[in-house]
């Protein structure tokens, strides 16, 4: 349909959206996929350009320029080049700041832009710029943390994953106590007795509770306080373990359970 009308964009579109999907089941890292990373790339690629195309014929629409971070951030999951991965991530988020610059009510380009600085940390810290990255954490936590109450799941993730991830680079850089305080604010998002947790669905709230013990753990054995280390990851892990099966329980989650088990094993 695309050629028969090419000059239609909503046409255009969903074929846009059809090249996310299949890049998301091909080798998406954070969902159940097929573990093909190259043919992510490519689906993903051919979503960027679709996008591109949409967002520089009509640089006012914001839904475009939304689309085209969404799509560059979408390739930045899945290339093994570290600098790419950094650029195509710096670019996604300076598109959706100016998104929601524009419409500061826009909830979901919030999370958007947040997830993106998150993922620019974590690149960073792959590429060994510590500085940086906790700067891009910082940022990732200034933008999700004020609307970790009444933000969307991916916003809630992205603030416990913030916290895990400046927490971790503040613990290795021997910043002791700030480290530690991110360990119990994830405590204090997670606490299934709090008032933000009782407005939360059962669906969502059986993740958050060990999401923030691991959270904590990983934090607390950056800093060196291995005691309080091993009690919250021991608990995180038997709690993911609970969750095996559920039908939200992703391979992310599979790799998070195998990495508390590491960290747990070194710990003294």
């Amino acid at each position: 349909v695309v050629r028969l009308s090419p000059d239609n964009v909503v046409y255009r579109r969903q074929l846009m959206f059809a090249y996310s999907h299949l890049g998301d089941v091909s080798g998406n890292p954070n969902l159940s996929n097929l573990g093909d990373a190259a043919g992510a790339y490519e689906a993903y690629g051919k979503m960027a350009g679709i996008a591109k195309g949409i967002f520089e014929a009509d640089r006012v629409d914001q839904r475009a320029r939304s689309d085209y971070g969404i799509a560059l951030m979408r390739m930045a999951l899945v290339t093994k080049d570290v600098e790419e991965k950094i650029r195509r991530l710096r670019e996604s988020a300076e598109l959706q700041e100016e998104v929601v610059r524009v419409n500061p009510a826009n909830a979901a380009a919030f999370a958007d832009l947040a997830v993106a600085r998150l993922f620019l940390g974590d690149a960073l810290s792959e590429a060994g710029r510590a500085r940086e990255a906790i700067g891009a954490y910082r940022e990732s936590l200034r933008i999700s943390e004020p609307r970790v109450g009444t933000g969307t799941p991916a916003l809630l993730t992205a603030v416990m994953k913030g916290l895990q991830g400046l927490g971790v680079q503040l613990g290795q850089r021997g910043e002791r106590e700030e480290a530690l305080r991110l360990a119990r604010r994830a405590l204090e998002i997670g606490d299934p007795e709090g008032a933000a947790a009782k407005r939360r669905p059962e669906s969502l709230r059986k993740y958050v509770r060990p999401r923030s013990l691991m959270t904590a753990g990983l934090i607390e054995a950056a800093a060196g306080d291995g005691v309080s280390a091993r009690q919250h990851l021991a608990a995180a892990a038997d709690l993911y373990a609970g969750l095996v099966g559920d039908p939200g329980y992703t391979k992310l989650l599979a790799r998070e359970l195998e990495s508390m088990k590491k960290v747990l094993g070194g710990l003294k």
